[in-house]
């Protein structure tokens, strides 16, 4: 699945890599072949560092892709509806495509040796050696009821509230790595009265979620579900 031409850059595709690139695959940009990548060629140049490991650290990714062609419908090979994601209304026929396009591998053997080139530019033009130990800090911080000043329209302060976590309609429409199923589609900001009487059996939301949500319509208020256990937390 790798080009002659990725071998050129100092990167090496080995069998070994793919079957654990595939046997671990996640829609996460070749975040394990970039890593890998880099520290074999770090330690092929500094033999006298063996120890040492690259990390390519982060959170959740949240809106990452390798993707990065754009979306299109399957059955026509359209661009998908800018707006909503969809291809005739419809989210479940528009997927993203990546630069390996139709090979889904392919394009995260290529995200992953992107990253690695950039990952290697930036290791090479370092001109401070940072010294010392690694360092964190952690905490737990409630975000469902925090107040926030921000500054106001009439140039002063206001103090604007948090809400308990809750899930759009928009949400179960899913992504175009990965599209939801039904009606829903993405940047709805109305909301469907079918899914409302489906929410409301479950748990309908209160005014005042529903005015702090505003202008996101709400299909699951999972901050303030309890039952049989918290639905966010």
């Amino acid at each position: 699945m790798c080009h002659l031409r990725l071998l050129l850059y100092y990167f090496f595709c080995s069998a070994d890599d793919l079957i654990q690139l595939a046997s671990s695959y996640e829609a996460s940009g070749g975040r394990r072949l970039s890593g890998s990548s880099i520290t074999r060629r770090i330690r092929r140049t500094q033999q006298n560092r063996p120890k040492f490991v690259s990390a390519f650290c982060q959170s959740n990714c949240g809106d990452v892709s390798p993707n990065v062609l754009g979306t299109f419908c399957i059955d026509t090979g359209l661009p998908c509806d800018f707006n909503h994601s969809t291809c005739n209304g419809k989210n479940e026929l528009c997927y993203g495509r990546g630069p390996g396009y139709p090979d889904e591998f392919e394009s995260t053997c290529i995200i992953g040796n992107r990253q690695f080139l950039k990952a290697a530019d930036l290791f090479n033009s370092v001109s401070e050696e940072i010294q010392g130990k690694v360092d964190y800090r952690h905490t737990y911080l409630d975000f469902s009821q925090l107040e926030v000043n921000v500054p106001s329209s009439t140039r002063g302060q206001q103090v604007v509230k948090t809400c308990p976590a809750a899930m759009g309609f928009a949400s179960a429409a899913g992504t175009t790595d990965g599209p939801g199923a039904f009606d829903f589609k993405q940047g709805d900001v109305k909301g469907n009265p079918f899914w409302r009487l489906v929410r409301n059996l479950l748990k309908p939301p209160g005014k005042e979620q529903v005015e702090c949500q505003s202008p996101k319509p709400i299909l699951l208020d999972t901050g303030e579900m309890k039952e049989p256990y918290d639905w966010a937390v």
